[in-house]
């Protein structure tokens, strides 16, 4: 029962203690045969000559690989709206409306009056 439970400051977590042991109740309890489990344990192949910093290494280069592909998309896609963002502004801006070449003004010499 719980009223037998005993904790100090002193024990580790989860350690239990009981006050009395006269009213710990102990019960045997059937031990289950697990067939499966053991034909899985005995098949069980462990390979202990893991290179493991190899496996990092690899590991971290197919990050920094995803992160690469991850930044050049995200550059590309950048590009691509300020490209975008830069035609509308032209298509909006004055500066090619008015070709150079074909202006002409009074103070250029062509004062045609011919027209009357």
């Amino acid at each position: 029962m719980w009223e037998n439970l005993k904790k100090t400051g002193d024990m580790v977590v989860g350690q239990v203690g009981f006050k009395s042991q006269k009213a710990v109740k102990k019960m045997k309890v059937e031990k289950k045969n697990n067939d499966i489990l053991n034909r899985l344990n005995k098949t069980k192949v462990v390979d202990d000559k893991i290179d493991y910093r190899l496996e990092r290494e690899r590991r971290d280069t197919r990050e920094r690989q995803k992160e690469r592909e991850q930044q050049k998309i995200l550059k590309e896609k950048e590009r691509a709206e300020k490209d975008a963002i830069d035609r509308e502004k032209a298509a909006y801006s004055y500066e090619n409306v008015f070709a150079n070449a074909e202006m002409t003004t009074n103070q250029s010499g062509y004062e045609s009056d011919d027209f009357m």
